[in-house]
């Protein structure tokens, strides 16, 4: 009868062969722990730009039916009075304040806050108080009054920041508009 070899692997074949997986293994983890990392930067500009345009919306929504606009000097607040409407909603003529105080601010704590007569809503968290566009922080006036002595227009910039997970960064989400007021009322000559 004749004899049947039997080959198995050398040492250096095996030691050869585990060296080549772990470098492919090392690799594939490098590529992914570098994909999840732009994932989370590209999630947290996501929740940061979408939560500037919704306090956007809102305000340029509720600010287009405004009568009368005072901005705080700083910048950082503004009192608005609405019309008064009639049962059917709409406004009645000629146009009046409906006698309730209303106000946005933001606040230092990073909060976009509604006070509808003396009740609080915080519309956005997480609003930058310091705008670090180009690198260089810097505060901004969130609220901006138009030209002359009667605003009838103001222009709205909101900033927010949110913490990018796994990192010391933040992602940033800016929004900016110019917001004309509909209801303005006209000087009597």
């Amino acid at each position: 009868m004749p004899r049947r070899k039997v080959r198995g692997a050398t040492l250096v074949e095996v030691v050869f062969g585990i060296s080549v997986s772990a470098i492919v293994i090392f690799g594939g983890m490098i590529a992914l722990v570098s994909t999840l990392g732009g994932w989370s930067r590209g999630q947290s500009k996501i929740e940061a730009e979408l939560e500037a345009t919704q306090a956007m919306r809102h305000l340029r929504d509720t600010l287009r039916e405004a009568m009368v606009i005072q901005v705080d000097i700083d910048g950082k607040g503004m009192t608005y009075r609405l019309p008064l409407r009639d049962g059917d909603g709409d406004y009645q003529q000629p146009a009046a304040w409906d006698g309730i105080t209303r106000r946005f601010e933001v606040r230092d704590t990073g909060e976009l806050v509604a006070v509808n007569d003396g009740v609080e809503r915080t519309l956005v968290k997480g609003v930058a108080v310091l705008d670090p566009r180009n690198g260089n922080p810097a505060p901004y006036h969130p609220f901006q009054p138009g030209p002359g002595a009667i605003v009838r227009q103001v222009v709205v910039q909101i900033v927010t920041e949110r913490q990018i997970h796994r990192e010391g960064t933040k992602a940033y989400g800016r929004n900016r508009e110019t917001i004309i007021l509909r209801n303005t009322p006209t000087l009597i000559n």
